[in-house]
């Protein structure tokens, strides 16, 4: 069966789940091939990784031979770093997702703090030169993704050109998902971001849940600055805005300009699917506001504890995605899988999260002993 559009990405699971919940026949190009991504998708299939990159040739590669140019692309996580391989990939077919000038306008800080600066948004002090005294800052890779790039700056360590420096600030991790026509936005919905450390990377992304405590007006004004910010780097279809809450105040830490893994948390209430959504404000068409779930999700990221360790067969419980698709061995801190919880009152899913991860990691402690 012909696919209605190829989702390309470092992981297309939850945009493959939200596209079958809308109805559509979509392929899918990421570096997993999961069981729960291959259940969702007519075709799906592996691109090598280059150090969990998605490899330039091996995507172009990989593109031209799953679909043929009539059928739309739909791009996720990957790009950040790879502009060029987006302009590659667009030359010949449609592109649902930013242009590669978007994403660069939004990953390199020289560009996007200048335009917080110019709209009047708080963010952390930022610098493109390690600090001469570098405690209590933090060293990024320009257009990294999911914090493990993230580590505290150091005095003795030499950094590559791609690195840039960002004060360390305290507050509550907190993320928006919003959809954009390029002029203006509409917030899906807030969620509290945790993260965790793996390995030497003590900020990787730990997972989400969709609730976050904002007082009404910190909730509009972090609306308005997402509003700004659609129009000023012409974003389109669904984005994320990280940013720290401290009291009543709030300053942004980066735009992520492709939907993110908090679809997970909002997709089950919107009207059709989040996908839907993204194909139709990629298109110019803006829906009118969203309302918040009566659910509230959460959803943690479970990574392999040290020394070596290899999935096997066992059938995982029905809370968890992102399952490796066969016998897989695993290094230490990559990604195993995903696991969920649901309820109807915050606290409840917060504790149901952690004792989920915990069943699952205490297994994986167990096979890798």
């Amino acid at each position: 069966m012909k696919p209605s559009h190829l989702i390309v990405a470092t992981t297309g699971r939850a945009l493959a789940r939200s596209a079958w919940r809308g109805g559509h026949k979509v392929a899918v190009l990421d570096l997993f091939a999961d069981q729960d991504t291959r259940g969702y998708a007519t075709v799906c299939q592996r691109i090598p990784a280059s150090d969990w990159d998605l490899d330039a040739a091996a995507t172009a590669r990989a593109v031209r031979g799953i679909c043929p140019v009539s059928v739309p692309l739909v791009t996720g996580s990957g790009f950040e770093n790879r502009p060029a391989l987006l302009d590659v990939l667009a030359r010949d077919r449609r592109v649902f997702g930013n242009s590669s000038e978007t994403v660069v306008a939004s990953k390199d800080p020289r560009h996007f703090f200048a335009i917080l600066d110019r709209l009047g948004i708080a963010h952390p002090e930022t610098s493109l030169s390690l600090p001469d005294n570098p405690s209590g800052w933090l060293a990024k890779k320009i257009g990294g993704r999911g914090g493990t790039h993230v580590r505290p700056a150091r005095i003795d360590e030499t950094y590559s050109p791609d690195t840039y420096f960002q004060r360390h600030v305290e507050g509550v991790c907190a993320s928006v998902l919003f959809l954009a026509d390029g002029r203006q936005a509409r917030v899906v919905g807030f969620n509290e971001v945790w993260t965790q450390s793996v390995g030497d990377t003590p900020f990787a992304y730990g997972g989400a849940i969709n609730r976050v405590a904002l007082a009404p007006d910190l909730r509009s004004r972090i609306s308005v600055a997402v509003n700004a910010l659609a129009g000023s780097l012409g974003l389109v279809g669904l984005n994320g805005m990280d940013f720290i809450v401290d009291r009543d105040d709030f300053q942004v830490l980066e735009i992520n300009p492709r939907p993110t893994a908090t679809i997970d948390l909002h997709d089950d209430h919107a009207a059709g699917s989040l996908f839907d959504l993204h194909l139709r404000a990629c298109a110019g068409n803006l829906p009118p506001a969203l309302q918040i779930s009566n659910t509230v999700r959460a959803h943690a990221v479970v990574y392999a504890p040290g020394g070596p360790l290899q999935s096997t067969k066992r059938a995982f419980p029905d809370w968890c995605s992102d399952l490796p698709a066969d016998v897989t061995s695993f290094s230490t801190g990559m990604p195993v899988c995903t696991v969920h919880a649901a309820g109807g009152r915050t606290g409840d899913v917060k504790r149901l999260i952690r004792q989920r991860r915990a069943v699952l990691e205490n297994f994986l402690m167990d096979k890798a002993a």
